[in-house]
């Protein structure tokens, strides 16, 4: 493996621990630390949940596109919490769940960490 491939694990590495670091938070902020255990054991976060995409769909199945839109945004607001030029989402019909995440990987890679 190059310095190259190393480095991009690394980052793609520490950009998965923030995600999910995010997720765990915004689960608590939005569903207490009961209702996050509950869901974690439902959607089996994070072994079963390989994308972004995935935990959307499992989030959806559980909650409903007005659940599972409430705790995305919290995932999202605390990415951008963390990653810098990762702007706060709207809470409107233009916000994309896998889009955001994209984004933020992305600005991560770039050396966007706080």
């Amino acid at each position: 493996m190059s310095s190259v491939d190393i480095q991009r694990t690394e980052r793609n590495t520490s950009f998965d621990a923030v995600f999910s670091a995010c997720v765990l938070q915004a689960f608590a902020k939005v569903l207490g630390q009961s209702g996050s255990q509950a869901t974690m054991f439902h959607i089996d976060y994070p072994r079963g949940v390989g994308s972004a995409g995935e935990l959307h769909a499992r989030l959806l199945k559980l909650f409903g596109e007005i659940g599972a839109r409430t705790i995305e945004i919290k995932v999202i607001q605390g990415l951008s919490d963390r990653v810098r030029g990762l702007p706060s989402p709207r809470d409107d019909d233009s916000f994309d769940f896998s889009t955001a995440i994209k984004r933020a990987a992305t600005a991560y890679g770039k050396g966007g960490q706080t």
